[in-house]
């Protein structure tokens, strides 16, 4: 269910700013236009889903989203190669988060490291 604020925003992008609905990708995040006035661009912006993270944003919604392409996934049969991989959201900060194998232990660090002291002669 959708929280109080999350309502609140939906109908201010839909009655008043008339945001019209363009697609979701896989993580459920929510792509929205607004009509440009005149000669101005149109408004692109993303509701995020689960995780309101923007790595979530898939690279065809990205493209989209940074006007590279007009045309939105959901239109264009966008092909994905052999070569990519899916999109993962950041994981900076969790359990999963890149480590390196050759990681310098601390104590080691502190033995190659020495701090800089200045020499302050007294007058």
């Amino acid at each position: 269910m959708k929280t109080f604020h999350q309502f609140i925003l939906y109908l201010v992008l839909i009655i008043i700013k008339r945001a019209h609905y363009r697609g979701q990708d896989s993580f459920g995040n929510r792509y929205y236009e607004v009509a440009a006035k005149r000669a101005e661009k149109s408004q692109r912006f993303v509701l995020y889903g689960k995780c309101k993270d923007p790595s979530t944003v898939t690279p065809d919604w990205f493209n989209w989203l940074h006007y590279s392409t007009d045309t939105y996934p959901k239109k264009a049969a966008f092909k994905s190669f052999s070569w990519q991989k899916k999109p993962l959201p950041n994981l900076t900060g969790t359990l999963f988060a890149y480590r390196p194998e050759a990681e310098i232990s601390l104590a080691y660090a502190k033995k190659l490291y020495t701090p800089w002291k200045p020499n302050y002669e007294k007058k």
